[in-house]
């Protein structure tokens, strides 16, 4: 799941990225109900009320200490549970991995996004922050180029 300016899902099925009828499969941000279109701009106005400190440290800051952004906080990892679930009782999927820019925020966003999975999901997967973070998407354009260069050079001979 890519966390930023939007929610995006990928799916990999036996290793194989699953792209679906016309490319677009896990563009589920996209779907209203989960309040993905106004999550980011609720949580950035949260953060603007928070310590000078903790706004100015390059990370999202963690709730813990905070007062008045809790509640955003909260919002946001249910708004990303929400998509998680959708995706999870669809597919059932083993392991979620989180990127994006959410992942500079470290570990805390993770048990909020547990507690609202449980209360969606029979058994929710288990979930883990990407270690590409903001250059989940970068990375993932230059390995589709790459493949297709291989493909179009090597596929020829």
């Amino acid at each position: 799941m890519h966390v930023g300016h939007r929610l995006g899902v990928g799916l990999l099925v036996g290793g194989t990225p699953f792209v679906g009828r016309t490319g677009a499969a896990g563009e589920i941000g996209r779907h209203p109900v989960f309040g993905w279109n106004e999550a980011p701009g609720l949580l950035a106005a949260a953060a603007d009320r928070l310590p000078t400190p903790i706004r100015t440290s390059g990370c999202w800051p963690a709730p813990r200490g905070a007062t008045g952004p809790v509640a955003a906080f909260d919002a946001f990892a249910a708004s990303l549970a929400s998509g998680i679930a959708a995706v999870s009782l669809s597919v059932d999927p083993s392991l979620v991995v989180i990127g994006g820019g959410v992942t500079r925020a470290g570990g805390w966003i993770l048990d909020p996004i547990r507690r609202h999975l449980a209360e969606l999901c029979y058994d929710a997967p288990a979930l883990a922050l990407s270690t590409l973070g903001d250059d989940a998407v970068n990375t993932g354009a230059v390995e589709v180029a790459r493949d297709r260069l291989r493909s179009h050079l090597f596929d020829r001979a």
